[in-house]
């Protein structure tokens, strides 16, 4: 998946809770996803970049789960 398209996805902690949205994905040299930025908080207000391995994809629900 290409660090732009992660953009959107909801973010959502083990138990299944919203905790924020992504807004892109940054690459490595290589071109592979190595990290994502998230925004936390009800508002959005707090930029957090995440690990890919923390976060991984779930395209069937459009989301991020932190392990």
């Amino acid at each position: 998946m290409a660090s732009e398209e992660l953009g959107g996805y909801v973010l959502h902690d083990p138990l299944g809770r919203k905790v924020g949205k992504a807004e892109k994905g940054d690459v490595n040299g290589t071109g592979e996803p190595e990290c994502i930025r998230v925004r936390l908080g009800i508002f959005g207000s707090r930029p957090v970049l995440l690990p890919v391995k923390s976060a991984p994809v779930d395209e069937g629900r459009w989301g991020l789960t932190l392990e």
